[in-house]
């Protein structure tokens, strides 16, 4: 049994010039199809059809096989069925079995997905599987007179709706029996649901931002601590922050000092930890970008165990008058200063995860750890 994975890429897109080769996170957009098939352990070749020589070279020196495409089957108004048809059946050997149709399109895709789709299409013995998002919606369509008339059957909150699943284009899994010049699909079809953030479908400027914000998967993780008997100033700094950043932060928090009740009703992923022993414990199977650290005088071997079991892009420390600060890549206190360093320009910004800080204060250096006065 052999399965392959065919990506129809042709020149000529309209919408988007050059859209399968333009730079997404600093990769051609028809990169992340062909790593995702190269990569998946259930395909045994990867081919691109295109009739593009700038997608050719992109998939040779990535390793995948190219199918030159006829230029009759590059037209608009050309359906894939016809595409995958040509490049399958130029490919086949004797032991394919499976045809899997990635579009690349569908950048945000992971390959983990992919390989969990592909063992669901095998253990269920289906004939097509195709990848779709649930959304469902009050929806209306239009007859032949022009009428609109509406697609549910009675007015409901989405949350109770049934489900309405639309084709993402990120993946179609067929047996080879069914791969026809007019169509793809068998008789045993099922769907299989991917995550919104995996359902973009590259088709205008704006889906490139929003897999552009996607891919660039920046998280942030906050360490808080707070009490009525301590004060309760560093809880609502990092609910304020938390509530700023176009991620969903994780915010840790010690439960021998601080209780969940602390931080209200906010629905931000709360996790509380038994000491800092089982914070890094928790934090050593993690990666994030920004590690926010929102409590007072941290020491040399937190932020040494805290760099060693999460290496963090950047450490950030609030209000913090420990030793901890010179392992912390920057520094905001409002507490504390010294003049005797020297200070960077008042003015400077500091991005995080889609957010610009810009303090109006002098930032101090000192043992190369930015220290910024607000």
């Amino acid at each position: 049994m052999k399965t392959i994975a065919i990506i129809p890429a042709r020149a000529g897109s309209k919408g988007i010039p050059n859209k399968n080769i333009r730079l997404l996170n600093e990769k051609p957009l028809i990169y992340y199809a062909i790593r995702n098939a190269i990569d998946c352990e259930l395909i045994d070749e990867v081919i691109v059809s295109t009739n593009s020589k700038e997608v050719e070279i992109i998939a040779q020196q990535m390793g995948a096989k190219v199918h030159w495409r006829d230029d009759q089957l590059c037209g608009d108004e050309v359906t894939l069925d016809g595409v995958i048809y040509d490049a399958a059946t130029k490919h086949y050997t004797d032991e394919t079995d499976i045809v899997v149709t990635m579009q690349p399109t569908s950048p945000t895709l992971r390959k983990l997905t992919l390989e969990s789709a592909l063992r669901n299409f095998k253990d269920k013995g289906l004939d097509t599987l195709i990848s779709c998002v649930n959304k469902p919606h009050l929806a209306w369509r239009q007859n032949d007179s022009g009428g609109k008339y509406p697609d549910y059957e009675k007015r409901l909150n989405r949350q109770y709706l049934p489900p309405y699943y639309i084709e993402t284009g990120a993946f179609l899994i067929t047996k080879r029996t069914f791969v026809r010049p007019s169509s793809r699909l068998g008789q045993n079809i099922e769907v299989f649901e991917v995550s919104e953030d995996e359902s973009i479908d590259i088709d205008t400027y704006s889906d490139f931002k929003v897999a552009e914000h996607v891919l660039s998967n920046q998280k942030v993780a906050f360490y808080v601590n707070g009490n009525t008997k301590r004060g309760l100033g560093h809880v609502y700094r990092c609910l304020e922050l938390a509530d700023e950043f176009c991620v969903s932060p994780d915010i840790y928090y010690d439960t021998n000092q601080t209780t969940r009740e602390i931080f209200g009703e906010s629905t931000h992923n709360f996790v509380g930890v038994n000491g800092i022993g089982e914070l890094f414990q928790i934090l050593s199977s993690k990666k994030y970008d920004f590690f926010i650290n929102d409590i007072l005088n941290t020491t040399i071997d937190y932020m040494i165990a805290l760099k060693s079991c999460n290496p963090a892009k950047k450490i950030i420390n609030f209000e913090d008058d420990g030793e901890g600060v010179l392992k912390a890549d920057l520094v905001i206190n409002a507490l504390y200063q010294n003049p005797t360093v020297p200070q960077m320009k008042a003015g400077e910004d500091f991005y995080i995860c889609g957010k610009t800080f810009l303090f109006y204060e002098p930032i101090e250096i000192h043992n190369n750890v930015q220290r910024v006065f607000i």
